[in-house]
């Protein structure tokens, strides 16, 4: 089962998400007035959604993410990370661009 968060105010100004069988389970509107949301799929193709979301989410600094039991995938703007979750050093050159396009390091706190 493919699960994952996204801030949705990432969205890039008049782009559409597609993605017939993403179920939402849950938003949340956090302090500083981002609203979270909470997915899953167990049809999508994760690959194929994580270039979905890097043609529409806005730069700089916004990322996505989502895993299923054995690989993570960190999406940036025009960029997919996919390392294995058992994979330590997986996440490292995700973070790095991160850090890169301007993402605060407390921001980069996804769970393998």
């Amino acid at each position: 089962m493919l699960t994952g968060t996204m801030i949705m105010q990432s969205l890039r100004t008049g782009a559409t998400l597609d993605a017939a069988g993403l179920v939402f389970t849950r938003l949340e509107r956090i302090g500083n007035g981002w609203v979270l949301g909470y997915f899953t799929s167990a049809t999508i193709d994760p690959g194929d959604l994580a270039g979905r979301f890097a043609e529409v989410l806005d730069a700089p600094g916004w990322y996505a993410d989502l895993h299923d039991d054995e690989h993570h995938w960190v999406i940036y703007p025009g960029r997919v990370f996919r390392y294995r979750r058992d994979d330590p050093h997986g996440r490292v050159p995700a973070v790095a661009h991160g850090l890169a396009v301007g993402v605060p390091a407390e921001q980069l706190d996804w769970e393998d």
